[in-house]
């Protein structure tokens, strides 16, 4: 997946077209059918594992128990759907900042 991500913005600057134009227009639809599907399963895969990631890197800054995960997750997705990238990149940025300092146990004053 990183390859296509890497390879496809140069080959459409060159060919004027996408992945699916530059298949379609050298392979048969058969192929190019085939090619869909696996990036439509590719994809799915790899947004369920950031979804999972952020949930567990939320349920190690928030108690399980807690009545903020539902809210914490919903503000989430929300922020992903109606947010702009240019954004969402800034608020992530500002949350790992913010966050960051939470995940390292800095040693006790008091432990001597």
């Amino acid at each position: 997946m990183a390859a296509i991500q890497k390879f496809q913005p140069a080959s459409a600057r060159v060919t004027g077209r996408g992945i699916a134009g530059n298949v379609c227009r050298h392979y048969s639809a058969t192929l190019l059918n085939i090619v869909v599907a696996l990036l439509f399963i590719a994809n799915t895969i790899n947004i369920a594992a950031d979804l999972g990631a952020m949930a567990d890197a939320t349920k190690l800054l928030i108690a399980a128990r807690n009545r903020l995960c539902p809210a914490v997750r919903r503000d989430s997705v929300a922020a992903q759907i109606f947010l702009d990238y240019k954004r969402y990149v800034a608020v992530l940025k500002w949350l790992t900042l913010c966050l960051s300092p939470m995940s390292v146990r800095w040693p006790s004053p008091m432990s001597g």
